[in-house]
């Protein structure tokens, strides 16, 4: 059985390591988890525009494209 991802989502798990490198330093997640508003609406709005809110969400309704979970292949 193969538990790994596929190439879709090899290229997504790229692109928000990529992201969250560039976008999240650990000094940056720090001062937003200690602030009174732990919401950074710019890197919200970042992350929306990526289409990564609608991952998880059917195309038919609504979401971005539909990656299935990995599944085990023999």
């Amino acid at each position: 059985m193969d538990f790994g991802f596929n190439a879709e989502q090899d290229q997504l798990r790229a692109q928000v390591r990529r992201f969250l490198d560039s976008e999240c330093p650990l000094e940056r997640v720090r001062a937003l988890a200690a602030s009174a508003e732990p919401l950074d609406r710019t890197l919200w709005k970042k992350t929306a525009d990526l289409g990564w809110h609608g991952l998880m969400i059917p195309e038919d309704l609504g979401g971005s494209v539909h990656l299935d979970p990995p599944t085990p292949e023999e």
